[in-house]
């Protein structure tokens, strides 16, 4: 007499098919997860997370992937950590090099070319800041003259003369670090600007066309 399969059984194989398998995995969520982490300059988490994909049997990670948003993100993390640190610590002037460098194309619109002019600003102030420590303001007052006033007159429709006055403003007061504009000496500021310079360059990486 052949024997019954019962509920129980069928419950007992489809267990054990689950435990093989492992969970399915979402696709679209995992990918929003590894464009969060490549996003944010978490470089350990998004490298650990990208490894444990490459050793599942996952959709993710062929050719169409490479060319993903979330992926060029990723090969640009490096890079771009080195560069938050670098803004975030006030090396304008090594950050600039370093973008010149490595994302020659990311000043190729007026949107980032205003992006530049915001980072000259802030070599601005961090040369004020080291002026007033040392006692002297001679290099801000170069800089001012022979840099940050011709750029701001030559894009001037970009409101970059505006932004220049305010930076400049530094200079009117003994000691700007207790002026009415020392905001300008905020952390916040160079976070804000490490911000957008990171969202800059993966907005502006070559991606294939569809």
């Amino acid at each position: 007499m052949p024997r019954t399969t019962s509920s129980n059984d069928e419950a007992k194989v489809d267990l054990a098919k689950n435990e093989r398998d492992g969970p399915e995995l979402d696709v679209d969520m995992t990918r929003m997860v590894l464009g969060y982490l490549a996003h944010y300059g978490n470089a350990a988490s998004a490298g650990a997370f990208l490894r444990t994909l490459q050793h599942m049997e996952t959709p993710i990670g062929g050719e169409e992937d490479e060319e993903s948003a979330e992926f060029l993100a990723f090969k640009t993390l490096d890079q771009r950590t080195q560069l938050r640190k670098l803004i975030e610590g006030g090396h304008i002037e090594e950050a600039l090099s370093q973008l010149d460098r490595s994302f020659p194309h990311i000043f190729s619109s007026p949107e980032t070319e205003l992006l530049r002019f915001r980072l000259i600003c802030q070599q601005f102030v961090e040369i004020v800041q080291r002026g007033t420590n040392n006692g002297s303001d001679s290099q801000a007052l170069v800089f001012a003259e022979c840099q940050l006033a011709p750029l701001a007159q030559s894009s001037s429709g970009l409101g970059t003369v505006e932004m220049m006055q305010e930076v400049v403003a530094l200079l009117a007061y003994n000691d700007p670090l207790t002026s009415p504009v020392a905001a300008l000496f905020n952390q916040s500021k160079r976070d804000e600007l490490a911000d957008a310079v990171n969202t800059a360059i993966i907005s502006s990486s070559p991606s294939r066309s569809p």
